[in-house]
């Protein structure tokens, strides 16, 4: 099988080159963006400012950072992350944690300190909260879900069905 597997990925890359489309087994770019993914809600404002700021410092433009735990500390600590990075792009993660309402009052404040990925501000499992956040969100705001999905193309079904 794995000769198989070999010969048809060998094959399909060789194929792909000859269309000039891209390949699983060969280069598409040079450089690609990536973000810096921690700022846990177990760490202190200090530690928090100084991984963020450490990210930045050693060239990522973008930094996520967790909420959602104690959503009374969120805001401060949203604030204190934006000063820590300057203008580098800030995105937060609630893991599903909050409310419909509290998503969108907390997708206001979070846009006044210039967040552009609010990573599921409600479960992924609340669609239609999902599609509010969508519809009501903020411009230069993305709302992102589905980093629990599997790898199955059913998966992905009830989000192509809210678009």
């Amino acid at each position: 099988m794995f000769a198989w597997s070999t010969r048809c990925a060998t094959s399909t890359s060789i194929s792909a080159r000859l269309l000039g489309v891209p390949t699983l087994l060969g280069r598409v770019r040079d450089r690609i963006a990536g973000y810096g993914s921690g700022g846990f809600t177990t760490s202190t404002i200090k530690q928090l400012q100084d991984q963020l700021s450490c990210w930045v410092n050693e060239g990522f433009r973008s930094v996520k950072m967790r909420i959602g735990t104690h959503p009374g500390d969120d805001l401060e600590r949203v604030r204190a992350a934006r000063d820590a990075i300057g203008s580098a792009d800030l995105y937060v993660d609630a893991n599903g944690a909050y409310s419909r309402k509290q998503a969108l009052a907390f997708a206001e404040q979070f846009a006044e300190l210039g967040v552009t990925w609010f990573e599921e501000p409600v479960s992924s499992d609340d669609l239609e909260g999902l599609r509010l956040m969508r519809d009501r969100g903020l411009a230069g705001m993305d709302i992102a879900v589905g980093e629990y999905l599997g790898f199955k193309r059913a998966d992905a079904q009830p989000f192509q069905v809210f678009g």
